[in-house]
Parts: C-alpha cells; structure tokens; sequence
C-alpha cells in the first residue's frame, strides 16, 4: 500500500485537495502544513512523515514560485528549499543509518538550461536544482544510503503557478516583461500529469540517478545529455 502526504505552505489548499483524494484513496493521503524556507518546519514535517508512516521512500521536492521582485526569496524557495528538504530526507532515507534508500525527485525547469531574460533568478534558481541533483547523485557513497535523485525540467506547464502570474497583470513584477510572458502563456502548455508520467517513470526506473529529464510540448522526454569537461 502507498501512503501519501502532501505538505505545502498553502493549508487550505491543501487540505482541500487532500479531502478530494481522500474519496478515492480513503485514508492513504494526508496533508502537514509546510514552509520549505524554514529549516525548523521541514524538520518538523518529515518527522512527522516518519513518525506517522515509519519510513520514507520517496520525496517530490515541488515547491517553487516565479518572484523576480523578490530575487532572494526566489532563490531561498526554489533552491535552498529543495536543498534543505533533501538534507533532512537523507537521515531518514540513509540505508546505512536505519533508512531504506529511495528516490528524491527535485523540479527544476526548463528554464534551467534554456536562459531567459524575463525571469534571470528564476533560472538560476532552476539551474542551481539540476546542478544540486546531477553533483549529489555522482556521490561514491551511493551503494551506502541507496537514495537516488534526479530532476524534472518541463517547459511551461499548465497550474496555478503560471495562472497566479498571468492574474497580477504584471502588477507585482513576478517577472520582467508581461507581455512577453502572457505571449508564452499563450501557446501550447504542457499538462501536469505529463510531468507526472516521467516522475512515475523516474521512481520505477532504478537506472536513473542524476538525471536531469527535459518535458516539452514538442516532443518525447529525454534525458538531457550534458558536456562532460
């Protein structure tokens, strides 16, 4: 039996969407209130995680937001957040300490690869999620803690995200250049459960470690291929 719990900054929003599951999946999803910014409330949350469920297998590392207004918080949520998630997920996940190893699955974007002037700490901040993942799978000490990572890079992807920019009308400076943005809203998005196809595939595929897959409208997943120096 898998057993699921969603945690997120947004607590009703996600209690919201932890009842819709719940007619499906009765008492196998449950939500925990959670900033990824603060190190306190992951540390909170993942024990929790564990004191609830005994263990923890597999970690989706998917909180994010586009604030070029607000460079530094970008930068604290999309990548230290995923950092500091992942640091607290390895002492329990660690097989070598008492863990079962797993899988950490980090969404980074297609903007970490693909520059764009409308977004600059955006895609460093994604960029800095595919070098965190690609650095910390090439580990030796792999076959001690058995926890793989690796990253999802989609193009622009149809969610709340993208339609909570689109609603400031560019009123806020989430990024640079409305209009170009809306202009990119505007052509085809890709939708969730796309990018929730390869993550299933990353978790089931014990091959992959360090990967960095790349999810657009245009074509199938691939694994992006990186110069080696």
């Amino acid at each position: 039996m898998q057993l699921v719990i969603i945690a997120d900054i947004d607590a009703a929003k996600g209690t919201s969407t932890t009842s819709e599951l719940a007619t499906e999946y009765a008492d196998n999803v449950t939500f925990i209130e959670c900033d990824v910014t603060n190190q306190e409330s992951v540390e909170d949350t993942l024990g929790k995680a564990k004191d609830t469920y005994g263990r923890l297998d597999i970690i989706s590392n998917n909180a994010g937001a586009m604030m070029e207004n607000d460079p530094i918080g970008t930068i604290n949520l999309n990548l230290c957040g995923v950092i500091r998630v992942a640091a607290v997920a390895m002492s329990y996940m660690r097989a070598d300490k008492g863990g079962s190893g797993g899988i950490i699955i980090n969404t980074a974007s297609l903007t970490g690869v693909k520059p764009s002037y409308n977004c600059p700490a955006y895609c460093a901040s994604k960029s800095g999620v595919i070098g965190f993942t690609r650095s910390f799978a090439m580990n030796p000490d792999f076959d001690l803690h058995k926890v793989r990572m690796n990253c999802l890079c989609p193009g622009m992807v149809d969610t709340p995200m993208i339609q909570g920019v689109l609603d400031e009308d560019g009123k806020e400076g989430r990024v640079l250049n409305f209009d170009r943005f809306r202009y990119a809203a505007n052509l085809p998005q890709l939708k969730p459960s796309a990018v929730a196809d390869v993550f299933i595939d990353l978790v089931e595929n014990e091959s992959k470690n360090g990967a960095a897959m790349l999810i657009t409208v245009e074509g199938p997943p691939r694994d992006i291929e990186f110069p080696i120096y």
